[in-house]
């Protein structure tokens, strides 16, 4: 048998199949080409963030200890710097930052918070040396639930707002407001009132001021009126005395009567008058005879003898101070029950 000659299409056949299916694909779509290679992406440019300058202030928070008296500590705060320390945009923040209160360690340590953490810091205006600070209503109707509400809570609280705002060299006093007013109820409280223990004061001094030789006074002329009682108390900054005051039939009074007050030139002495007086019914006020209280400054009060006798009267205290030092004083009267309270600060 003749064997056949391989033909010309039998070994393109056979190259086509040793040279495989990239070939194919070569011949069908083309030649074959490297993957272009990917340009390296382009960083995005960092655009620099300002970063607010900031400045030290020191707030004041509370330490209640297992034994002895509480007080208050100072601790630094980092707040935003303003355009001058007289900055009321600086004040805001420091007193935000005492709202805030405590750190996670400072409060392991043993701080809290002086007041309401809810309460808001609403707006802080400055009219040459006095500052009105205005908070919203959670510093009062709050109180019960996230502060300490004794006389001593309450104190503390007013005093950390004071010496939080005297480290404000531009500043002597302060207004306290909630939501823009001073007085009035809010939510069935009265503002005040303050917390219902010392009372809400007309301003927090922060200066030495008024000097030795001023006199202060408050209330209207009014008649027929009684001292019901005096009491006092201090804390870490000032000694407060308040006369309570009610209509000499018992009831509750209206108005404050004129009570006026001065200081001796020697800062020693503080004489306080209250006018319209017909009975005074604190049975330890005898005229003439000292009443010890060696409270903080104070030693004594005295009610003067010789007072001129009538259906309405001049009644005159004399509050003896601690003669090692040298005090200034502020007088204020609150009302619902009326009482005048008189704060003597040591220089």
């Amino acid at each position: 048998m003749r064997r056949l000659r391989p033909t010309g299409i039998a070994i393109v056949a056979t190259l086509l199949l040793s040279i495989g299916p990239a070939f194919w694909v070569a011949g069908c779509l083309g030649r074959a080409t490297e993957p272009s290679p990917q340009k390296p992406a382009v960083p995005p440019v960092q655009t620099p963030v300002a970063t607010q300058e900031s400045t030290s202030v020191t707030i004041y928070l509370v330490r209640w200890p297992a034994q002895g008296e509480p007080r208050l500590e100072p601790v630094k705060r980092d707040v935003p710097k303003g355009r001058s320390d007289a900055d009321p945009s600086v004040m805001k923040s420091c007193l935000e930052a005492l709202v805030a209160g405590p750190t996670p360690e400072e409060r392991a340590a043993g701080l809290s918070a002086p007041l309401p953490r809810s309460t808001k810091v609403l707006s802080v205006k400055v009219d040459g040396t006095t500052a009105s600070v205005d908070f919203s209503r959670e510093i009062i109707t709050r109180a019960s639930a996230e502060a300490a509400v004794s006389g001593t809570g309450e104190a503390l609280a007013l005093e950390s707002i004071r010496r939080t705002m005297a480290g404000f060299p531009t500043l002597t006093r302060v207004k306290l407001l909630v939501e823009g007013r001073s007085r009035g109820e809010l939510d069935g409280r009265l503002i005040e009132d303050f917390w219902g223990h010392v009372g809400l004061p007309e301003y927090l001094v922060l200066a030495s001021q008024p000097g030795p030789e001023a006199v202060q006074s408050v209330g209207k002329p009014a008649d027929g009126m009684a001292i019901k009682s005096v009491r006092w108390s201090s804390d870490f900054s000032k000694f407060r005395l308040v006369i309570d005051i009610e209509n000499a039939d018992g009831t509750r009074a209206s108005q404050c009567p004129v009570v006026r007050c001065s200081l001796s030139a020697s800062a020693r002495v503080l004489s306080i008058e209250v006018n319209g007086i017909r009975a005074v019914r604190d049975p330890r006020l005898v005229p003439g005879k000292p009443l010890t209280i060696s409270s903080g400054p104070a030693v004594s009060i005295t009610r003067q003898a010789g007072e001129r006798t009538g259906d309405d009267q001049l009644v005159s205290l004399d509050l003896a101070l601690d003669p090692s030092r040298s005090y200034t004083y502020k007088l204020f009267s609150l009302v619902d029950p009326v009482r005048a309270v008189i704060d003597v600060f040591p220089n």
